[in-house]
This record gives structure tokens, C-alpha cells and sequence, in this order.
């Protein structure tokens, strides 16, 4: 289930080079990636419109690639300017160029119509890496699976008390205690108290703290797959509107994006305010990193089993209240891109 008409996390700006080239395929797409000489991210499909050679073994020469093939030049529109022995250039000649924003150390293409790219459905509450409030640390993954299974599960976080028992604190409150959930725009919001449950494993590492905790943990998620996650932690029994007794708190955003049918693209920000010790978000990182892993195995296991051929529809139970909601947000997208298109 893609929509199109919507901004993807692609790569982390860190990951384009200022002299070089990068590709990475995204929803079924090969693309290419370089920076001009002002430093501006362009984003070519991945096939020259010669041979249908791959642009990314090419040359990047200023604000050009040259397709290193038959030596056809293309400028950051698209736009073929140059073809060895050839004066007059074909109007065809060019390949497709891809809307790009490079914003919260993100870099976000547009993959569907280029006149309805509208830079402000980008997300505004992603922390960038360098605010000097938080001390964040980033991380990249990738999944043999089906990007809506990685959809499934960040809706879903009753996984928790299960799938991370031995790394974000696999207390039976997250699958016990419903969170509330609301409809927001292309999205929906998931908030819940977890009342007097063990704390997660990392907590006593940095914080001197015995007994079970009350943690608020609150998160958006967004079309195509953005999750803007918030949670602070309380002594059991606290007083949830006294913000002094507050144990710790953290930020996290994590995106995941289609590669393939069957392969996707993860990526992650996490970590505490800057006013603790900053070895913490190290150990944030470290949970991240294995609990993410705990995520992969039992997904791509999920994969593997759907693979197989058709099985009996999947029932739902009552966990599944945000991910119906949110499949209802993707299939009305959906549709209406379907009635725009039939409309041209």
C-alpha cells in the first residue's frame, strides 16, 4: 500500500557526499543522489535514457552526472546537455528528476506527481541531531520485509511486553493498559499511561533508581511511515502532574521507508536532553540497536510465513485499533490520488 504523493525519508544528509555519489532504491524507484557545488541535494532516476545504464556508476562533474557508458552528460533537472559527437539533443533525452527537500538532517523525496510537492507535509516536530536541548544519536537498518509489516508494528506497541522483554522493558503493562488514540492530520496520535510496571533494562545503567516506574509515553504517526515518539518515567505511585518527580525522559524519531515489494529502509534518532551525563545516549543507541534487531527477526519471520503463498485472513483483536486507524488514513490517500490521476 504506497502512497505516492508524499515525502520519503531517502538518507541521512550525512550520507551524500559533497564530491561523489550515492543511489538507493526507494518504493520500487532506483535513484541517484549528488550535491551541486552550492551544496543542494539532486535526485535523478537511476537509468539513463540511452542505454538505461545505472547513472550511479557514472562521473559527477559540478552540477552534472555523466552516464560513464556513451558519455551523455545530464544537468540536476534531468535535462540531457551533452552527447559525445552529437550537436542537436533529443527533447526525450533526459531522465527523470525527483523533487528534494534536505531538512532535520533527513534528506526527503517526493516520489509521486512533481506539481504536488508541498514541502510543508514534511513533519515539523523532528529534532535535528545537533538541537541543543537533546543529545541524539542516529542509526540506519534495513528489513527484508514488507514496509507496511514495520508499519504494523510501531502501531502496535502491546509488542513490546513480548518482542523486547530483554531490552525496552518487556513489562505485561504495555499489552494490558490501551492507550488512547486520535485522528490528526495524515496521521494519528497514540498516547498512554503505563502505570506501575517495571522499568526498561537500560534505566538503572544511568539513573539510581529501585522499584517499578509510571511512564507517559506519546507518539505521532504520520504518513508514509513517521513516527515522532516523546516518553518521560515517574516513580510508581507519583503524582503524573508533578513534573519533579521525574526520573528521565527521552526523544525518538524513526522513519520507515519502502525499498522493494519485499525490503525496506529504517531509520532512527534517539536520545535524552542535553543536561545528562552524554555517555547515556550511547546506551540508548546500544538498546536501540538490539531491540531493533529483536524487531527484524520476528518481521522478517512474519515475511518469510507470508511468503509461503495465501493463508487465512489476519484477525484482528483489540491491539490493532491504531493500525486500523492508520490503514483507514492510507487507503483514503490512496483513493484520492486514484480519483486525481483519472481525473488528468
Amino acid at each position: 500500500m504506497l502512497v505516492r504523493n508524499c515525502w520519503y525519508v531517502a538518507a541521512w544528509d550525512y550520507e551524500i557526499p559533497r564530491a561523489g555519489i550515492f543511489s538507493r532504491t526507494i518504493a520500487n524507484e532506483p535513484l541517484v543522489f549528488y550535491r551541486k557545488t552550492d551544496g543542494q541535494v539532486v535526485v535523478l532516476e537511476d537509468r539513463c535514457c540511452h542505454r538505461h545504464a545505472p547513472l550511479s556508476q557514472g562521473q559527477h562533474i559540478g552540477d552534472d552526472l555523466r552516464c560513464m557508458y556513451h558519455g551523455l552528460r545530464f544537468g540536476p533537472d534531468g535535462r540531457c546537455v551533452e552527447i559525445p559527437g552529437q550537436a542537436a539533443i533529443p527533447e526525450r533525452a533526459r531522465v527523470r528528476n525527483f523533487p528534494v527537500r534536505e531538512q532535520q538532517n533527513w534528506i526527503w523525496v517526493w516520489m509521486g506527481d512533481p506539481a504536488a510537492a508541498d514541502a510543508t507535509l514534511i513533519p515539523k516536530g523532528i529534532i535535528a541531531l545537533q538541537d541543543p536541548g537533546w543529545t541524539l544519536k542516529s542509526g540506519y537498518l534495513t528489513f527484508n520485509a514488507d514496509y507496511m509489516l514495520i508499519v504494523d508494528n510501531l502501531l502496535d506497541f502491546s509488542h513490546i511486553t513480548y518482542v523486547h522483554e530483554q531490552t525496552f522493558g518487556g513489562t505485561d503493562v504495555w499489552a494490558t493498559q490501551r492507550p488512547k488514540i486520535e485522528r490528526i492530520d495524515r496521521g494519528i496520535r497514540v498516547s498512554r499511561w503505563l502505570m506501575d510496571g517495571a522499568p526498561p533494562r537500560y534505566l538503572p545503567k544511568f539513573k539510581n533508581h529501585n522499584g517499578n516506574i509510571d511512564r507517559w509515553s506519546t507518539y505521532d504517526f504520520l504518513v508514509p511511515g513517521i513516527l515522532l515518539l516523546h516518553s518521560d518515567m515517574y516513580p510508581a505511585g507519583s503524582n503524573v502532574n508533578d513534573k519533579s518527580n521525574l526520573i528521565f525522559t527521552y526523544t525518538s524519531s524513526s522513519v520507515v521507508t519502502p525499498e522493494t515489494s519485499e525490503t525496506s529502509h529504517y531509520f532512527f534518532r534517539w536520545g535524552p536532553q542535553s543536561h545528562e551525563n552524554p555517555a547515556i545516549a550511547d546506551i540508548l543507541l546500544q538498546a536501540a540497536d538490539a531491540g531493533f534487531a529483536e524487531d527484524r527477526k520476528i518481521i522478517e519471520a512474519q515475511q518469510r510465513v507470508i511468503n509461503r503463498g495465501p493463508g487465512p485472513k489476519m484477525v484482528s483483536i483489540a491491539a490493532d485499533a491504531g493500525l486500523i486507524q492508520m490503514r483507514r488514513v492510507f487507503d483514503e490517500l490512496s483513493r484520492a490520488e486514484t480519483v486525481a490521476h483519472a481525473a488528468e
